[in-house]
């Protein structure tokens, strides 16, 4: 059994990482497994060096969405048991289980190292004066939004 990463309020995260199984190097590839609790929710994130595509093999609707490069359109899917769908690389996307049962979904990359940076926490993660000054709110404002940020799965 592949071990548990992440086991937040939604859900957990098993990668199948290199070093549980190296041989995933000579096809540069990532294979996670995600399981999402209802109303489970994975972050909006992206993956600079990867393009991604999931396969639900379990659960009634799960939703999914990536968001175009500035300007571009936002592609809203939801996908059930047996379906698969895909995200661009680079591209701000996320999952969340929209049905009263439990999601499980394989998610396969085109590199070993495809990299993650969920968004909203690196967002906040910069000085909250230039956070606050995006959002048009006071550093007070924008530091209680940050201090209330959700955990991901």
């Amino acid at each position: 059994m592949v071990p548990v990463e992440s086991m937040g309020i939604g859900g957990l995260v098993q990668p199948v990482g290199l070093g549980a199984f190296p041989v995933l190097a000579l096809g540069d590839v990532a294979v996670t497994r995600f399981t999402l609790d209802p109303c489970g929710l994975n972050l909006p994130h992206v993956h600079p060096r990867g393009t991604e595509i999931i396969f639900m093999f379990k659960g009634s609707k799960l939703r999914t969405s990536f968001a175009g490069e500035n300007g571009g359109p936002v592609v809203t899917l939801d996908i059930t048991n047996d379906t698969s769908t895909f995200f661009p690389q680079g591209l701000i996307h996320g999952q969340q289980n929209m049905g009263c049962d439990t999601v499980a979904f394989i998610s396969s990359l085109n590199s070993a190292d495809p990299g993650l940076q969920t968004i909203t926490s690196s967002f906040f993660s910069l000085p909250i004066e230039g956070v606050a000054g995006s959002l048009d709110i006071s550093a007070e404002e924008a530091a209680e939004l940050r201090d209330g940020l959700p955990l991901n799965i």
